[in-house]
């Protein structure tokens, strides 16, 4: 069993690593369906006694309704990206202070809050994440964390009426073969980022 306090200790010293932004609120319209750590799913529905869903437009359920997050001090890692990481800039102008995030440093804190918190597809998908981790060289580790997060930001909530997979989903859509060799599923995105229809 968990020991949460002890899971929420280190997801907020992780958190307390990213830079500061000071966020003007007009993001909203990209706060969609995300995935995140087991414990951050949990703590979010704990306090705010509902679950984290996604109603028209993909909005998130957790939007108050002057479209501010309703749980902003325990919002999970991939939010805090948001705006942060270099490939997933803020498009209103926010600018984290002392600079952007590398991309892969993002990437690294992604699988680092699902170790923490626990990896919703199962502790097998965490191990190989990990594994891929110390594995690729980092010129490689880098093209593919800013391809993931340039993906990211194609999913601005409503926009075609569809989303392009988030980071996470993105990272962890893939099919294993017996020898933990990562093979992306069949799905693309198409070219405006958003998944095609019937799929």
């Amino acid at each position: 069993m968990p020991n949460h306090r002890r899971q929420d200790r280190e997801l907020d010293a992780l958190y307390a690593r990213l830079p500061e932004i000071k966020c003007q609120g007009y993001c909203h319209d990209s706060c969609g369906p995300i995935d995140m750590s087991i414990r951050e799913r949990a703590r979010i529905v704990e306090r705010a006694r509902k679950s984290i869903t996604c109603g028209a437009y993909a909005s998130c359920s957790m939007l108050t309704e002057d479209r501010r997050c309703s749980v902003y001090d325990i919002r999970p890692l991939i939010c805090r990206l948001w705006g942060v990481v270099k490939s997933m800039r803020c498009p209103y102008g926010c600018v984290p202070e002392g600079g952007w995030l590398s991309d892969e440093d993002g990437v690294r804190m992604i699988v680092e809050a699902d170790r923490i918190g626990g990896q919703p597809k199962g502790d097998r998908v965490q191990r190989i994440m990990e594994q891929m981790l110390k594995q690729l060289s980092e010129e490689e580790l880098q093209r593919r964390a800013s391809a993931l997060f340039r993906n990211a930001c194609a999913t601005v909530a409503g926009r075609d009426g569809a989303l392009a997979p988030t980071a996470l989903e993105t990272t962890v859509e893939l099919e294993f073969d017996d020898g933990m060799e990562a093979k992306p599923r069949k799905y693309r995105p198409n070219q405006t980022g958003t998944r095609p229809r019937g799929r």
